[in-house]
């Protein structure tokens, strides 16, 4: 496909959430375009956490060999802890090993004459697909979520519901996970005006705690895991095919 004008494929899937990762795994002649810089954004940028995985008939092979990954990085722990930094490297290995074709920081929109544009690391191609399934608003369905890293390391972790916010244990020693309600017409600008605001008026028992870094991403409250995701993506790409 380098250097080329035009990206040739039987099936282009939009939005490489963990979901579509599952999706594009599936369906053996898939490309999986993600606007990001990196797979599973929806997870590994958004700070997600805990959620409660649930399967009705147990994970497909291909997401418990995946889980089972995390598990023994403990980068995912039996409590629904997620940690993002160890996430990437797991998830990127998982894709090589299904052999899904993915193109990272790329966009898709249409040319005036109504063709299919792809614009990434290679310049601006025309795609022709004979099928083409676009997942990017099932990753912002669901309430919208900031989240920040908080650090307390040395006064150790508190959790609870306060004022604006709610605090939650995070996969890393000593830092918990913030996490502020916006409204659907937030924008990073009012995020993180409101991460600041309510952080500076913050109750005294947390005067310690430190803003480490905030999500390069917004969560949606999707009441999904990351395992049960990308199983979801896994199912629903095999009865696309």
């Amino acid at each position: 496909m380098r250097n080329s004008q035009v990206l040739e494929c039987g099936t282009l899937v939009a939005g490489g959430g963990l979901y579509g990762c599952g999706f594009a795994a599936a369906i053996p002649d898939a490309v999986l375009v993600e606007e990001n810089n990196v797979p599973g954004a929806d997870f590994l940028l958004s700070l997600e956490q805990y959620r409660r995985e649930h399967f009705s008939a147990g994970p497909h092979p291909l997401a418990a060999q995946f889980q089972a990954s995390l598990l023994a990085r403990n980068a995912y722990t039996r409590e629904g802890l997620l940690h993002p930094g160890a996430l990437a490297p797991e998830l990127y290995a998982w894709l090589l090993q299904t052999e899904v074709k993915v193109c990272l920081n790329s966009a898709l929109f249409l040319s005036g004459e109504g063709a299919l544009l792809l614009a990434g690391g290679e310049g601006i191609r025309e795609v022709r697909c004979r099928r083409f399934h676009d997942l990017r608003k099932r990753q912002t369905d669901g309430g919208k979520i900031f989240r920040a890293l908080i650090d307390f390391r040395g006064t150790g972790v508190i959790c609870g519901t306060f004022p604006g916010f709610t605090l939650c244990a995070s996969a890393i020693p000593g830092y918990a996970v913030l996490s502020i309600e916006l409204e659907p017409s937030d924008t990073w600008t009012d995020a993180r005006r409101k991460l600041r605001m309510l952080w500076n008026s913050r109750e005294p028992e947390l005067a310690a705690g430190k803003i480490a870094w905030s999500a390069a991403a917004f969560s949606h409250n999707s009441q999904e895991g990351p395992i049960h995701a990308l199983n979801a993506g896994l199912l629903d790409g095999e009865a696309a095919k």
